[in-house]
């Protein structure tokens, strides 16, 4: 009897196990892609494919005309680098002066990340795509308060 009893728990395990595991599989890589949405990081000047992040940004009025860290971005040496926000469009009020005149508090996740050969000068690119999630303006801060070197 003892081994009946021992053979029905071990099935009962396995159904218990199998059941999780199908949930697990049903929610698939969306469920989670919103865990990374809901668990941003703040950006310390790296920025990683398929990782979201929390950063503070403002609008590069003089050279590159956009949005940009206020923290500097890490590249390895002889690279030069740029942000391509591809969803700009779905925010009309970044677009505004009022808006680009303040520091804003962008959440966004890269979606790549490409690298290629340049000029002589400057011989690599990097290119970070990203998407924006959302943002808010940064409280207190005025457009004089960030300096860059």
């Amino acid at each position: 009897m003892r081994g009946v009893a021992r053979a029905a728990t071990l099935s009962a395990l396995f159904l218990v196990a199998a059941a999780v595991a199908a949930q697990a599989f049903a929610a698939g890589p969306d469920a989670k892609a919103s865990a990374a949405v809901a668990a941003p990081i703040e950006f310390a000047g790296t920025l990683e494919s398929g990782k979201t992040y929390v950063a503070e940004v403002f609008f590069d009025n003089n050279a590159l005309h956009i949005w940009r860290p206020a923290k500097d971005v890490q590249v390895p040496r002889n690279h030069a680098w740029t942000i391509d926000w591809t969803n700009l469009v779905k925010f009309p009020a970044l677009k505004s002066a009022a808006t680009r005149a303040r520091p804003q508090r962008f959440q966004f996740k890269v979606a790549g990340v490409d690298v290629s050969s340049g000029s002589p000068m400057i011989p690599w690119t990097t290119v970070y795509r990203c998407e924006i999630i959302a943002f808010e303006p940064v409280a207190g801060a005025a457009a004089a308060a960030i300096r860059r070197k």
